[in-house]
């Protein structure tokens, strides 16, 4: 897959303030190697927190990180399914853009989606 290009909000955080960027992700790497949890499992993780705070860029990052740790396409929609009894019937199932994304390739291209523009996890 090619490397996503990062939000402009964020390289613009990036370039403002280096040394708190570099701080974030300090404190990312930190998060990642305090515990147990495969990459794996902790993409599938963030994932399913991308999707609880409808973060669009963030369920992208985490659906091409868990890709690339080794998830699987049906790992991913399982665990997109998971969200329904915590989050509720439909928040599962953001509306994304049709774009070509990892996200589309694993969760099915906008026009299979729902008539609202949500997620249908086939």
């Amino acid at each position: 897959m090619p490397k996503q290009k990062l939000p402009i909000p964020f390289q613009q955080f990036t370039q403002l303030f280096p040394e708190a960027h570099a701080a974030y992700e300090r404190l990312g790497g930190a998060c990642h190697t305090a515990g147990p949890l495969e990459a794996k499992t902790r993409e599938l993780i963030q994932l399913g927190m991308a999707i609880g705070i409808r973060s669009e860029g963030a369920v992208h990052a985490h659906v091409r990180k868990a890709l690339e740790a080794g998830a699987s396409p049906e790992e991913i929609r399982h665990a997109v399914l998971l969200g329904i009894p915590t989050l509720g019937w439909p928040r599962p199932w953001l509306p994304l853009p049709g774009s070509a994304t990892s996200s589309n390739l694993v969760l099915g291209p906008a026009s299979r989606r729902g008539s609202n523009g949500g997620w249908l996890v086939m």
